[in-house]
């Protein structure tokens, strides 16, 4: 169970670091 909160934390972080990187190189 602690695993799976640990993966999904790890895609939600990568998900919202590739959004800021659009938006950075959109800048």
């Amino acid at each position: 169970m602690f695993c799976i909160i640990i993966l999904l934390s790890i895609v939600t972080g990568t998900l919202c670091m590739s959004y800021i990187i659009k938006e950075i190189f959109r800048l």
